[in-house]
This record gives structure tokens, sequence and C-alpha cells, in this order.
């Protein structure tokens, strides 16, 4: 007696994500395999370390055509490149090389739903291999199946590319930029001026978007195109996770991108979730008023979470530090909303720390301060206050000592239950992977 089709499927589903599991399955028999094989062809990862895999991928997708049914997420990753033989400078990359098998594969995958394109080292959009180029501007981007799209340390991206993303929910752009409308228009045919745009009858819902970077400049185009409701290709009204993150600009651009953080919120006010915004604050005048940063927030009903910086590298001078003064125009700006923040429960604090000794130049009125700040009435929805101790330049014994300070300075959140200080070596463990 045989097992009915849909009970061996349901089987197969519960253990989806145990490959050994699903390689023994896929031998028992016919009616295990394709379930089987669906969920381990779900996501494939190509890496420069595992040059073979393409391949490898694009002779099994001749051989058993049907697989190609069942990618739907992949991830390519180009590693720190190397010096060698073949590439004495280390500068020609493997998703820069003919012989990379990348484009054959590209080219049959009518399922996928997950693109992420990761690099180590900035590579341009044009020195792609060409049939890895064509076969993601004629296939991956012109189909418009793709949900969820990460671009990592790639510049200049065709704008064009994401006008067919009709389906896109999730977009994350890292490190690099988009070459926008106006510049393509001076590059083709010794045209001038913007390109003619037409109006969107489907347009892209972002429920994420996730933009960070090393300077704003790059993607500021990129990102008013995407705010122009009549022309852009994206709707942001239901965007439910914002992340705008930038680190070297002189202050001269902070109002450009405040703007923007303020456009962008008030675009998807009421479906808000979690926000992570943190300018580049670098040229800021440390001796102006925090009022001179114009951060207005409309009445944010279901935000929960939100990220916040500071930087404690100079106690002594904590309330003039730019990341402070941002930190301080951020709670300002979500305790002036006429309807505040009722369902907010997670305020993340990162502190990069990059003092030579914490303990020293530790200053109790400093956090004294930020107690006092989030402690407001306008917080008394907060659950969880999380202040991670960041060591940029390495891990310090002396900051374990630093959180049982912190937590002195702040007890009364400390008693409430809601406090949390903790040295968070993540950033350190996601540069090891490279």
């Amino acid at each position: 007696m045989s097992l009915p089709q849909e009970l061996i499927d349901t089987i197969i589903d519960i253990v989806q994500d145990d490959a050994h599991t699903l390689q023994q399955c896929s031998l028992v028999s016919t009616a295990f395999l394709t379930r089987a094989q669906k969920h381990l062809f779900r996501e494939i990862t190509l890496s420069s370390s595992h040059l073979t895999r393409p391949t490898r991928l694009t002779h099994l997708l001749a051989e058993s055509p049907h697989l190609t049914d069942a990618i739907s997420s992949l991830h390519i990753i180009e590693r720190k490149r190397k010096r060698s033989k073949r590439n004495p400078t280390g500068t020609n990359g493997w998703l820069q090389s003919d012989n990379s098998h990348l484009g054959p594969v590209l080219s049959k995958l009518p399922s996928l739903k997950e693109l992420m394109l990761e690099c180590a080292d900035c590579i341009s959009w044009t020195s792609l291999a060409s049939n890895t180029r064509h076969a993601l501007e004629q296939s991956v981007f012109a189909t418009g199946g793709l949900v969820r799209l990460i671009l990592d340390s790639i510049f200049d991206v065709p704008y064009h590319l994401f006008e067919n993303l009709s389906s896109l929910q999730e977009l994350t752009l890292k490190n690099g930029s988009i070459l926008g409308p106006d510049l393509i228009a001076s590059k083709v045919d010794g045209a001038k001026g913007p390109l003619m745009v037409v109006r969107r009858q489907s347009k892209a819902r972002l429920r994420r978007l996730h933009i960070s970077g090393y300077v704003f400049e790059p993607m500021q185009e990129f990102i008013e195109w995407m705010l122009r409701e009549d022309i852009s290709w994206v709707d942001l009204s239901g965007l439910e996770y914002f992340t705008l993150l930038f680190q070297y600009d002189s202050g001269a651009a902070l109002g450009d991108q405040v703007d923007v953080i303020n456009s962008v919120v008030q675009r998807c006010s009421k479906s808000l979730k979690e926000m992570h915004v943190i300018p580049s604050l670098a040229g800021l005048d440390e001796h102006g008023h925090t009022s001179r940063i114009p951060l207005h927030f409309p009445s944010l009903p279901r935000l929960q979470t939100i990220h916040l910086t500071l930087e404690i590298s100079d106690y002594e001078l904590g309330a003039l530090n730019p990341n402070y003064r941002w930190f301080k125009a951020c709670i300002n700006a979500l305790q002036g909303q006429k309807s505040g923040v009722d369902q907010l429960q997670n305020i993340y604090t990162k502190c990069n720390v990059v003092q030579g000794n914490p303990v020293i130049a530790f200053d109790p009125g400093f956090w004294k301060d930020i107690e006092g700040m989030l402690s407001a009435p306008s917080f008394r929805s907060v659950r969880k206050i999380k202040m991670a101790l960041n060591p940029v330049f390495g891990f310090d014994d002396r900051l374990i000592d630093v959180c049982g300070m912190v937590e002195q300075e702040m007890k009364a959140l400390k008693e409430k239950g809601i406090l949390e200080v903790a040295v968070d070596l993540t950033d350190h463990e996601q540069m090891k992977c490279f």
C-alpha cells in the first residue's frame, strides 16, 4: 500500500532545513525525490571560494532542467581578492571573469525570488563579465519576479534595472551607487538631459528598505527618484522597516540626508515598525545646537523598534559629540509627535567605543543624561533598552567593568527591568567572514 503523495510531501516539508535528511529521502523512491529536490535546491550559494560550483551547477541544470524551477534564492559572493600568478595585482575578480559560468546559471532561473550579490571589494556594474551582466539584465531583472534584492559593494548599477521589479518587497543597497537617469542619458548617443520617464501602472510595494554606505552622494539621486510619486517605480506607503546609514560625508550633506529621512518616514508613517537612521555626522560643527538638526517625525502609531548610535570615545565632550547630538535629536523628534509612540517597545543603541582607557575616561554625567532622555513619559510603553558597547579597535577586558558602571549610572532603568548593557562583538564577527 502506497502513501498518498500529499502525506509524503508533508513529511518531507517537516525536514526541509535538514540537508542530510533530505539527501537520504531523495534516495528512497521517486515519490520522495521531487519534493526533496525542491528543498535541497531552494537556496543556492555560489562563492569565489569554490570556483567549480557554477560549472557543476550549469552541468546539473543541463542534465536535469526541471531543477531550475526549484531554485528560488541565489547568493553570489565575491570574497577578498588575493594576489597570485594569474592575478598579480589582486584586481581581477571572479565576477569579472567570463569563465565563471555564472551567466548560463543566471539565465535559467525562472522561479528566482531572492538575489544577493555580495562583494568584499567594490566593483563597477560594467566591469562584470559580459555574460554575467547580460544574464542579470535580460533575465533576472527583466522578468520582474524578484521579491528580495541585496547588492553589496557594486557601483554604477543602471537605474532602469529597478523599473521592472514590480514584485520587489525588500531592497538592500550597501556601499554602492546607482547610475541615475540623468547620468545614463548623458552617456547614450551623446544625449543631453534626462531620459523620458513613463508613469508606472504597477509599482513595487516595498516592505523593507535598507541603504547604507560610506558617503551619501552616490545614493542621493536614486533615493530622491524613489520619492517622486508621479514617476517612481516604487510605492513606499507600506514600508515597515527602514534603514539609512552613512559615515563619512561632510556636515554640509547632513541637511540633504535629514530631508530624505523626513520624507521617507512621512511617506510610511502609518506602517513603519522599525527604524535605523544614522546620517553622516563627521563634518557637523561640534558647537552647533541640536535644534539645528531639522529632524521632524510625524505620528508613528505602529513603530515598535528604533536603533540609535552613540560614540563614547570622548566622554568629557559627550554633550558636544555629533553622535550624541543626533541621538538627542531623534529622541526629541519622537517626543514631539502629537500622538506619541504608543507601540514603541525596543530602543537599541550601539555605543562605539574608541577611547584608549574607557574606565579612566568614564563620565557618570553622560550616562545620567542618557537615562533622563530615555525615562521620558513618551517612552512608557518601552520594554527593552539595550546599550551595546562596540569596541571599534578590538575587545578590551575593561569594557566588562564599563558595563557595570553604565548600569550603576542608569540605575532607575535597571530597576525597572528594561535595561540591558553588554559588549557587542557582532561587527568583528562579520569582518571575519571575509
